[in-house]
Order: C-alpha cells, then sequence, then structure tokens
C-alpha cells in the first residue's frame, strides 16, 4: 500500500483492489450517499478504483483511501482530480467520509491535507469543488479551507445534478510560469493550463481523462 501522507489523526494512502468490500459497503448506502444523484453498485465502486489506479498511474494523484492512523479502518476518500467543467479543464478537489465520523473534522483534515498536496507537491494553481447545494456539512468544509464559492451550475453527464463550484488558487503557483497539457476530454481536445517543473517532460504529453463515478 502507497501511503500518500499523514495528519494528526488520518492517514492518507492510494487505493487498492482489497478495499472493494468497505469502499461497496460506504457507496451503497442511501444515507450516506443522500447528496449524491444516487446509491452505486458494487461494480461501480470496482469501477472507480481501476479510475483511480489509472489516475495514480499517469499523474501520480486521484482519489485517497482515508483511514485513521491509531486503529486503520476505513474512514472514507479525498483526494484530487482532472474534471472537465462547464467547457473547462479543471482539477477538483473532493471527501466524503463515512457517516460514523460525520461532526469530528475528519472532512475538513483530509481536505486541508489534499489541498497543501496539490499546491506543493503537484504544483496545481487552482482546485474548484463541486458540492450540492443543500449539504451545509460540506460547504462548510469547503469554506474552512479558503474555497470560495464561485457559481452554481448543472451537471448535465450526471442527471442534471445542481451544484455550488467553489474555487481556491495557490497565490504562489499564481504567479510561476505556465506551460499548456493538449487533454482529450471525451473526444474533444481542450487546454488545461498548470504550471510544470522545469525539468518535467510531461508538458509534451497528451492525456487522457475519464469521467468519475462516484461524485
Amino acid at each position: 500500500m502507497t501511503s500518500v501522507l499523514e495528519t494528526d489523526r488520518i492517514r492518507m494512502r492510494e487505493f487498492n483492489t482489497g478495499d472493494l468490500d468497505e469502499l461497496a459497503a460506504m457507496v451503497a448506502d442511501e444515507d450516506q450517499m443522500r447528496f449524491y444523484d444516487r446509491a452505486k453498485t458494487r461494480d461501480e465502486a470496482s469501477a472507480w478504483i481501476s479510475w483511480n489506479l489509472t489516475l495514480y498511474a499517469s499523474y501520480g494523484f486521484g482519489t485517497w483511501l482515508i483511514e485513521s492512523r491509531t486503529t486503520s479502518g476505513f474512514l472514507g476518500y479525498c483526494g484530487i482530480r482532472p474534471l472537465a467543467l462547464d467547457g473547462a479543464s479543471e482539477i477538483e478537489i473532493g471527501w466524503h467520509v463515512r457517516k460514523i465520523v460525520w461532526g469530528r473534522g475528519i472532512a475538513t483534515e483530509a481536505a486541508m491535507a489534499a489541498r497543501d498536496l496539490a499546491f506543493r507537491r503537484f504544483r496545481v494553481p487552482r482546485l474548484v469543488a463541486i458540492v450540492h447545494p443543500d449539504h451545509r456539512a460540506s460547504r462548510r468544509v469547503a469554506e474552512k479551507i479558503g474555497m470560495q464559492e464561485e457559481r452554481t451550475t448543472i451537471l448535465h453527464d450526471y442527471d442534471d445534478y445542481p451544484a455550488v463550484v467553489y474555487a481556491t488558487e495557490h497565490p504562489e503557483v499564481r504567479q510561476m510560469p505556465s506551460s499548456e497539457l493538449l487533454v482529450n476530454l471525451g473526444g474533444g481536445r481542450r487546454l488545461m493550463r498548470c504550471w510544470i517543473p522545469p525539468t518535467s517532460t510531461r508538458g509534451r504529453a497528451s492525456l487522457r481523462i475519464r469521467s468519475a463515478l462516484l461524485r
């Protein structure tokens, strides 16, 4: 298992196929998925893990599993991923924790750590978060990690899911020179602007992005 980061209470690591049982149980729970378009099947959970394994290999990041540092118990997931949003290429930060730890600050702790990792290690200049308008707890997480409400939108690829778009930019990364990554999104080609370290050759790569299953 590849550990990504640790905080005072949690560890975030890459998903693997052995995590399917716990993930599938979480996303099949109607109460747990109240602010999602619907609960998910075991096959969908399996496909989502496979998609994240592809993201890890292609980008070095994706959505990571959250586990307790004291018990190693499964607490949910959080991370960053490419997203096609309203005709633009973005990097989304997302979080979703099990209801047994709701109200304990786990989502905020994980999201703050993922935000810092995105800015410092992966040099992402801008992050967006997609939150259901009625999900007050998740909106508070976005605000606590420094995100500002930017606009509302409808996600037509997710059964016309209503969403508030939050965004934040790193002030230092914003001043850095940028390169353009040519990204294939749903058969169309769009430019995604991000900062590439001078020694990297990834700015010349053509990268393929798939849709997320577990919004």
